[in-house]
């Protein structure tokens, strides 16, 4: 057995070894656009063809590593590998925010630009860190280390949307592991989510102000805003 120092050491020249397979790998998920579209539900898809399509792919390429591949109706997918009953989860989402207008690059390109930077809807929230876990296990597997805990990466489609794919999974009796990492955000600052707190802010407008629109969801950066304001068209013409 390694100590700590060993066992990072040995992690890295393993990520540096798989570097080009974890990319190619984030750019084949990061293609498929998979917005979350609960309106759009069918039989086995609760949030649309797009995010049906995304866990399919999910799901197959979990299996051609070689691990046990989970398909809860459609809300969510699950990679396992050990003692699935004492595991230490992975908690990430497959879903993305609508992607809007005016990208430089393609949205769903997952362009590779300066070597290691990838440019795509989705490549750092979440399908990034969902790739790192499912990679993570990988290379625990292969370096054959008996572990005290099994691993399980749940990989949810409706994060971006109100997590209905969390309530889903607790409403079917799924038990949740006792300690699970949500790589969603910087490490240690943020390591786990217990929920979301969802709110709005309305105000009249009021003056010269007449309509303001920006974007078309709350958690999406928009990339446009425009407004309408009164004013005097003879004094506007006059200077």
């Amino acid at each position: 057995m390694y100590n700590r120092t060993e066992f990072i050491a040995k992690a890295q020249e393993w990520i540096e070894a798989h570097k080009e397979e974890i990319i190619a790998e984030l750019q084949g998920f990061a293609r498929i656009r998979s917005v979350s579209r609960a309106d759009l539900a069918e039989p086995n898809a609760p949030f649309g063809p797009e995010c049906r399509t995304m866990l399919d792919y999910a799901l197959n390429r979990t299996r051609e590593m070689g691990f046990e591949a989970i398909d809860h109706e459609g809300y969510c997918g699950e990679a396992a590998m050990g003692d699935i009953n004492n595991a230490i989860g992975i908690i990430a989402h497959l879903d993305v925010v609508p992607e809007g207008d005016k990208w430089v690059y393609p949205p769903y390109g997952a362009t590779r630009v300066e070597d290691d930077f990838l440019i795509g809807r989705g490549v750092g929230d979440n399908k990034g860190p969902a790739i790192v876990g499912l990679f993570a296990m990988r290379m625990l597997r292969e370096f054959g280390w008996p572990l005290k805990h099994g691993l399980k990466l749940i990989g949810g489609l409706s994060e971006e949307t109100g997590m209905q794919d969390m309530a889903a999974l607790r409403k079917m009796g799924h038990r949740f592991p006792d300690t699970s990492l949500v790589p969603d955000a910087g490490f240690p600052v943020n390591y786990a989510q217990k929920g979301m707190v969802d709110g709005a802010i309305t105000t009249p407008c009021e003056g010269n102000l007449l309509q303001l629109d920006a974007g078309s969801v709350r958690n999406g950066i928009p990339d446009e805003a425009a407004c309408v304001i009164a004013a005097d068209v003879e004094a506007v013409r006059a200077a």
